[in-house]
């Protein structure tokens, strides 16, 4: 079965200039696009809206004496224009650039960042055949992908916490119109949307704001700006989740992190912030390359606890044909039918072979079984690192 590739990034901040960016590049082996927010502010506004602009004050002063007042109505046109540009620009990014730098892109997600409101015009309509999911709705959104026959569960959260919004050095462009949440109410939205379907639990988590402690020390002053509400959901009601997607931290220090919770279960967590605080040695602003990755569908509970039964059972044994090895004479046993070479101590079963044989026989399963897939290497790895606790406790 195929995998599926995806592109992902967040933090534009401005279309046009990731445009400009890569004018040159593009990404044809991509099947889906994933947003992680922030994709446009306000732009500045035309050349030929300053000039109408002065005419416009000009016939103000006219009728007005008031300063304040003149100055109030022009603010109020300026923010006009300038989410006319933004929104205009958002259209074309969206239904020509992203097309044409993707050009066998069946699905595109966004989940809207601090600075994302009214990012498309009330009526709009592409022209193409994808898919696009917006998830703006801070309650999340919960959406389904069929891709080279697999599906994919993606949970999209939109929005940010107090925390990680204030916290760092950045201020919102218009606080008033964020998604600002409590950290109790960003959880409650995971937990409510997990029940709402019935426990099902997403491949892909998409937000904007990243979990507390993973990724998320800004550039500018060291901070973490993560949620502690994310963090405590990748430990309870997401903690068989392997990825998560996120961007508001302009620090893409190490791209890709893989983790394990308390559980045993691993993680992948992605910053895929386009723009970097950290700025190029001319002094200008750095801004990254979509983050491309192959997915994988997680393997069932079934094969995972197969896996983890036959993995105990021939690391029980070697330990203990170990154990007797070292506490027994070489005397006290037979012939390894197996290499010929070894000693075959009594209390273990003579098919079975030496201890040299049964290690080898037990990393060969292990070899087997596991590099199909790279999260079964991941849980042989944290099953060897924590062999003796998790022995004892399953």
């Amino acid at each position: 079965m195929k995998n599926i590739k995806i592109a992902a990034f967040s933090d534009i901040h401005n279309v046009e200039l990731w445009s400009r960016t890569f004018k040159h590049e593009f990404w044809p082996k991509v099947d889906a696009v994933i947003i992680a927010g922030d994709v446009c502010d306000n732009l500045p506004i035309t050349a030929l809206d300053r000039f109408r602009l002065v005419h416009k004050e000009e016939n103000l002063q006219k009728k007005y004496t008031d300063k304040d007042k003149i100055n109030q109505i022009l603010d109020k046109e300026i923010e006009k224009l300038e989410l006319k540009h933004k929104q205009e620009a958002c259209f074309k990014f969206y239904n020509e650039v992203l097309p044409e730098k993707f050009p066998n892109v069946q699905h595109i997600i966004t989940v809207y960042g601090n600075h994302d409101y009214d990012l498309l015009p009330k009526d709009y309509h592409f022209e193409n055949n994808i898919h696009y999911h917006f998830c703006k709705d801070i309650k999340g959104t919960t959406i389904t992908l069929n891709i080279n026959g697999i599906e994919v569960d993606i949970l999209g959260l939109p929005g940010i916490t107090y925390d990680a919004m204030f916290k760092g050095n950045g201020k919102p462009a218009k606080p008033y119109k964020c998604q600002l949440v409590s950290e109790e109410q960003f959880f409650n939205s995971i937990e409510n949307k997990i029940k709402a379907i019935n426990g099902v639990i997403p491949d892909i988590v998409v937000s904007h704001v990243p979990p507390f402690s993973s990724k998320d020390q800004t550039y500018l002053d060291g901070s973490h700006i993560g949620s502690k509400a994310l963090s405590f959901a990748m430990e309870t009601y997401l903690k068989k989740t392997h990825y998560f997607i996120f961007g508001h931290n302009h620090t893409r220090l190490i791209q890709k992190e893989t983790q394990f919770n308390s559980e045993g279960y691993p993680q992948y967590c992605f910053n895929v912030s386009s723009i970097q605080d950290k700025k190029t040695e001319n002094n200008t602003v750095k801004i990254e390359p979509p983050f491309i990755f192959e997915y994988q569908k997680p393997a069932s509970n079934n094969v995972l606890k197969s896996f983890f039964r036959r993995w105990k059972y021939f690391t029980r044994l070697v330990q203990r044909h170990k154990l007797i090895w070292q506490n027994k004479p070489m005397s006290w046993g037979t012939e390894c039918p197996i290499c010929k070479e070894h000693i075959v101590p009594n209390g273990v079963p003579v098919e079975l072979g030496c201890y040299h044989c049964i290690q080898e026989n037990y990393l060969n399963k292990v070899n087997e079984w596991n590099f199909k897939n790279e999260q079964f290497k991941l849980y042989n790895d944290y099953y060897e690192k924590h062999a003796e606790k998790l022995i004892s406790t399953h």
